[in-house]
């Protein structure tokens, strides 16, 4: 997602100080963190600079939206952190299961 928006405003000759000129309530911190993958704008703001960059549908349908829902406002490294930790709490879970079957 972040690189399609990057090609699509470059692709458009845009600044991203251009782009944020030409949107209401978007601003070049939003653009920059969305094409950094650090941080996704509002489901509002996303709508605003897919369909100013003519961007595919896809980007915005259902199951994408559920997506960004989930992580708007979240900086990625948090995300990847909090699923880091998911994941080391699920296997600890299993090994407890695991010795206390062989106990």
């Amino acid at each position: 997602m972040a690189e399609q928006v990057k090609i699509h405003r470059e692709h458009k000759g845009l600044s991203q100080e251009k782009l944020e000129k030409e949107l209401t309530g978007v601003t070049r911190s939003n653009i920059a963190h969305l094409e950094q993958a650090l941080r996704f704008p509002t489901k509002e703001q996303l709508k605003k600079i897919c369909e100013y960059l003519d961007m595919p549908k896809e980007f915005l349908r259902a199951n994408f939206e559920i997506t960004i829902k989930e992580l708007v406002g979240i900086r990625l490294s948090n995300f990847l952190q909090t699923v880091k930790i998911n994941i080391f709490h699920d296997k600890l879970q299993q090994a407890e299961i695991v010795e206390g079957e062989y106990k």
